[in-house]
């Protein structure tokens, strides 16, 4: 999406501001999935921006939505985006 080609150009500013929109209307429908796709792409835009302890909780509640959903390629997704978002 728009967030991940400004991530891209190394516009992270434009991504969180993509992503939080993405997010805001994922949440809005009902996009469960969606929303956990979203918080994981968050996540590492927020640890690019510095702001760590935010991209920990995005991590973090993306993982948990992925276990509700019973969202198995997600789960794997978040602990490799973690594993990321470590380095």
């Amino acid at each position: 999406g728009l967030g991940n080609a400004y991530r891209t150009l190394g516009r992270a500013e434009d991504a969180l501001k993509s992503y939080q929109s993405a997010l805001e209307i994922r949440q809005r429908i009902g996009d469960r999935r969606g929303v956990a796709v979203t918080l994981r792409n968050l996540a590492l835009i927020q640890r690019d921006l510095g702001r760590h302890d935010d991209g920990i909780r995005s991590f973090t509640e993306a993982l948990a939505i992925s276990r509700e959903i019973g969202d198995r390629e997600g789960l794997w997704t978040s602990v490799v985006a973690a594993a990321v978002f470590a380095e």
